[in-house]
């Protein structure tokens, strides 16, 4: 990890149209900002690790980073896949002992920015607005999580891979061609754990789902989503 050598928030990707903070007006964002350090991460770094010590925001600025907690096992268990715009650390800010409830690994080149809970909470205190939109984004994102959970649990692994691609097509899809292409995010091995199984059938579902029409795998970097409608009857 280094600091980031921009100047500052707004020279990032990371601005107000692509945060928690979208809603926010010039000056109620600018107030909050004003904190802001961006750090840069290599692939494969820990941006923050479970149990640490550390009450910040962390705003995606550039690349894509992955949070994950360790299984009683000893297995990584993917919790999120997050990109340019998307946020974490908010549980550490209202958690008074202020610790990280998960890792946070850099997928590739990653610019995060990162703003004190006490900038967070002072900005909060003196501005109800901002503490409502605020609110409001982190219930919808509980309300993802609690999604991911009921999916994570449930014993039919078709139904864990069918949503995850549900996810990627939200987050990463783009329509060519009238088909639903996706850059994978991550690999095979970082797919498995995300659905919490092996690679080998995370590689022999796909396979099948290709075979059945729903898919169709371009290498091992992207894939396209043939039939969305079969897929989202999986998940149902």
């Amino acid at each position: 990890m280094k600091k980031c050598d921009c100047k500052g928030y707004k020279s990032c990707l990371c601005n107000k149209e692509l945060t928690i903070f979208k809603d926010l007006t010039e000056e109620e964002f600018n107030k909050l900002a004003t904190g802001m350090t961006c750090f840069h991460f290599n692939k494969g770094e820990y941006i923050c690790y479970e149990g640490e010590k550390l009450s910040k925001l962390f705003l995606i600025s550039k690349g894509s980073v992955k949070t994950s907690k360790l299984t009683k096992g000893g297995k990584e268990q993917i919790m999120h896949i997050f990109s340019v715009g998307d946020y974490f650390g908010e549980t550490s800010l209202f958690n008074n002992e202020g610790g990280i409830l998960f890792n946070a690994i850099a997928l590739n080149d990653v610019i995060v920015c990162a703003v004190d809970k006490d900038k967070v909470d002072s900005v909060l205190e003196e501005n109800p607005r901002i503490a409502i939109i605020v609110l409001k984004s982190l219930t919808n994102r509980l309300k993802d999580t609690e999604e991911f959970a009921h999916k994570l649990v449930t014993n039919d692994v078709r139904v864990r891979i069918a949503y995850m691609l549900k996810e990627f097509k939200r987050k990463y899809g783009k329509i060519e061609n009238g088909e639903i292409f996706i850059d994978l995010p991550i690999n095979r091995e970082d797919m498995a754990n995300y659905c919490g199984i092996t690679r080998e059938t995370m590689s022999r579902k796909l396979s099948i789902f290709e075979h059945e029409g729903l898919i169709e795998i371009r290498g091992n970097k992207s894939l396209i989503i043939k039939d969305i409608e079969r897929l989202n009857k999986i998940i149902s």
